[in-house]
Formats: structure tokens, sequence, C-alpha cells
């Protein structure tokens, strides 16, 4: 059966910080991604637009021909320098195709008064998951959702938007699938199986893998 993905995850390293998402691995992940979209058989995937796990997703996704919803939680270019261009990599014209592709889909959805912080990144998740609800409900037939998390597995600190993007996406009764590990190695996330696919294909492919939460109820 074809399927929604609703995709979050860590952005790009910052230089000197905690190693999550170390831009070596930058097309590992792409590949990655674009592989379990294929394995799913997925038709949109809807996604925010920040560095690193977001914009992997839609080039994936148009990679493959697929619908690509940006969701983003203010206005484009407050969002381009605070989450985008802030870290290495030359995201900005990534970040610039991604939405005007689909803002000229009518694939944009930029939120209004969702407020600063944390605030506007909670607002930004219920909008994944509002979007990706819609999406699977207005196909012929309904489709399901599944929600790819890219990340290591650990949540961080108090408020981990990723981790809480989970939670909201297994309160929907929605698969979740887990996957990529930073380079220091494999690790599971807790209540996951067994890693899916591709564990490991050579020296460089040890960061990143994809698991799913035990089987849950799903829902359209």
């Amino acid at each position: 059966m074809s399927r929604i993905v609703v995709l979050a995850g860590r952005r790009i390293d910052a230089p000197g910080g905690p190693e999550r998402f170390p831009a070596k691995n930058r097309d590992l992940v792409c590949a990655r991604i674009t592989d379990r979209l294929r394995a799913v058989g997925a038709t949109a995937v809807v996604a925010s637009g920040a560095c690193g796990a977001d914009l992997l997703g839609h080039q994936a996704a148009r990679a493959l021909w697929l619908k690509s919803r940006v969701v983003l939680p203010y206005e484009r270019s407050r969002f381009r320098e605070t989450s985008v261009v802030d870290r290495p990599g030359d995201w900005g014209p990534v970040f610039d195709e991604v939405c005007n592709a689909a803002d000229a889909e009518g694939e944009l959805v930029v939120l209004e008064g969702a407020g600063e912080g944390d605030a506007a990144y909670a607002a930004a998740n219920r909008a994944l998951l509002d979007e990706a609800a819609k999406a699977a409900v207005a196909s012929s037939p309904p489709m399901l959702v599944v929600a790819f998390m890219v990340w290591e597995g650990a949540k961080r600190g108090e408020r981990d938007h990723t981790a809480e993007l989970a939670e909201g996406a297994r309160g929907r009764g929605w698969t979740v699938q887990h996957g990529f590990v930073p380079a220091r190695g494999r690790r599971r996330h807790r209540g996951s199986d067994e890693p899916v696919g591709h564990a490991r294909a050579g020296p460089q492919d040890q960061s990143a893998y994809f698991a799913s939460d035990p089987d849950r109820k799903r829902s359209r």
C-alpha cells in the first residue's frame, strides 16, 4: 500500500557542537532516506525546511518524483536565516529550490501567529502531523501515514522536537521508523526492533540505519 511520509530529524551539526549529524554523512543519509521512501511505497513527503534531515527528505522526494509539502513555523526569510544557513554546507540554495518548487505547486505551508522558539516549533510539529493526515485522507483510496525520524535515537533535553513529533505520530497510531546514527557508533532507539536493511554496507556506512517501532495499530 502507498503511504504518506511525515519526516523530521536533526539539523547538520554546528561546528564544535555535539556530534549528531556530521556533515560528512550528508550523502549517506540522503541515500538512506531515498531507499526507505521506495521501500514503504511513499507518494508524498511532509517535512519542514531546516538544513539536514528536512531538506534531504525533500530532495529525496523530488528525486523520486514524489509530492513534497514544506511546513515552516514562521516567515520563510527568517526561517532561512535561523534554521538553514547558520550551519555548514551551503544549504541556502537547497532551501530556496525546495521552497520555490513547493510554492509553485501549492505545497508550501507557512504558519502565522505560531509564536517564537519552542512554541513555534511545537506548532510546526502539530501542523506537520495535520498536513500528513490531510494528505492521507485526501488520497483515493485513503493512504496510511508513516513517520521517519532521521536522528541518532537519543532524546536531547526536555524539549526535543524530533522526539515530540515521534510521540505525536505514535499517538495517532502511525508507524514510526527511526534512522541515522552518528559516526561514533550505532545505537538502537529504545522501543525499536532490529535495524532494517543496509546495516553495514562499507567502512563509511556505519552512521545510519532504519528501525521500526514494535507493531502498533495503524490508522488512516
